[in-house]
């Protein structure tokens, strides 16, 4: 099975406009970065068709294309770089692969781009989905019923010295969910130009929610602390990360998230070098800062855990209120930003998370035949503890333990799950 990153072109509805500048799903610059006289170093860094279109563009299918160079063009600072085709394509890196731990982040996954055609002769690696349950569980999935996903990324390829310094993105996964949740999106960015970086953020993966069930919120105490090590890690390469020291560009980096990872992402804008923010499926404005150059919303329509519009359902609220709705979000955001609504998606829409393998079922699905998990009752409105204030993300005191009330285990799980998957 093959990832796919977003596609946008063909199922955009709605894409907000800011003022000033003419903006198409299909004409979008690098991370979302408006096409604009001002941001012409990004015009020439991605060429004349440039850039990622916002979140994965708009996507071929992860794992079809790209790896076998190119002509060159100048990008900003007059970095020699390669020539990206349209938007809708891999890039023409092969995309290499670091598989590593920063810490308390495990999983940490780094995509490159690979020397050109150095992928040759090498099979693509492939993420068996069950290394995130918890190692007592994954025994209960067979062979059989597993998902294999590749995304045609090669573990330890040279990185394309001859090129760059490359931007950085760095991905903040959502809850109960895991670093490679969106691989494809990661490596379509890597092929065109970009470092991709996400881990597995304690208290907040898969594995930590069907075995603890933390008070979701707690984890904005630790989230802040995770990236800036990731950035540090970029900025000062070593160990596994060793080959990349010299080839991330620390001025240009890119902040994404989806749930409760847009939700804190939103707040980072003025960590060094961040210059775009990208909300999945996210509830907060997006913080000004004097380094932001753009921030883009993208989410489904029909989303009943963070809501897309004002006043929709959205059971996700009572622990990420934000402003309210992702469009709120939005409105509230200031600067150069865009929106993307997408027709009939829901809360995963914008991730890669709902894939089936090759019988035709979900993760969830399989877990529940296979009993890698009990499905226990969700709890109820009452029963969850509400943030003390509606405008601000809640928090408690670092190292606090408290758990949901009503708190069984698994309960969190198959209470984000049954609606998220």
């Amino acid at each position: 099975m093959r990832a796919r990153p977003l596609r946008i072109s063909h199922r955009a509805r709605e894409v907000e406009r800011p003022q000033g500048a003419s903006l198409r799903p299909r004409r979008r610059g690098a991370l979302g970065v408006p096409r604009r006289a001002s941001h012409e170093c990004v015009r020439r860094r991605y060429g004349a068709t440039g850039g990622t279109g916002g979140v994965g563009g708009t996507g071929a299918a992860a794992g079809t294309g790209g790896g076998g160079g190119g002509s060159e063009v100048t990008g900003c600072n007059d970095t020699r770089l390669l020539s990206n085709p349209a938007t809708n394509q891999r890039g023409p890196w092969p995309v290499g692969q670091i598989r590593t731990e920063l810490g308390t982040l495990k999983n940490v996954v780094v995509l490159y781009p690979a020397k050109p055609r150095s992928q040759a002769g090498k099979e693509p690696y492939r993420f068996d989905v069950r290394s995130v349950l918890p190692p007592a569980e994954r025994a209960k999935v067979p062979e059989s019923d597993t998902k294999y996903v590749s995304v045609d990324s090669y573990d330890n390829l040279p990185i394309d010295d001859a090129h760059g310094p490359y931007p950085a993105v760095i991905l903040v996964h959502g809850t109960a969910s895991f670093s490679v949740a969106s691989a494809g999106t990661m490596a379509h960015w890597a092929s065109r130009g970009f470092i991709a970086m996400a881990g597995d953020h304690p208290l907040l993966n898969f594995t930590d929610q069907l075995t603890t069930c933390p008070l979701i919120p707690n984890v904005s105490t630790t989230i802040g602390a995770e990236v800036d090590s990731e950035i540090a890690a970029l900025k000062t390469p070593s160990g596994a990360l060793a080959p990349l020291a010299g080839k991330v560009d620390m001025s240009r980096i890119g902040l994404a998230g989806h749930s409760a990872g847009a939700y804190n992402v939103a707040g980072f804008s003025d960590k060094p070098g961040v210059q775009v923010v990208i909300a999945l499926s996210g509830t907060l404005a997006v913080k000004a800062s004097s380094s932001l150059k753009s921030s883009l919303f993208v989410g489904g329509i029909a989303d009943t855990v963070l809501p897309y519009n004002a006043g929709g359902p959205g059971i996700g609220l009572s622990y990420f209120p934000g402003n309210g709705s992702q469009r709120q979000a939005y409105d509230a955001t200031t600067g150069l930003k865009r929106i993307l609504g997408i027709t009939g998606g829901g809360h995963l829409t914008p991730t890669e998370l709902c894939q089936t393998n090759a019988a035709g079922q979900t993760a969830i699905q399989v877990a529940q035949a296979r009993r890698t998990a009990r499905r226990r009752s969700a709890p109820s409105n009452r029963a969850i503890r509400r943030p003390a204030s509606s405008s601000k993300r809640a928090e408690a005191a670092p190292g606090s333990t408290r758990r949901r009330p009503n708190g069984g285990r698994a309960v969190v799980a198959w209470h984000f799950f049954e609606r998220f998957w």
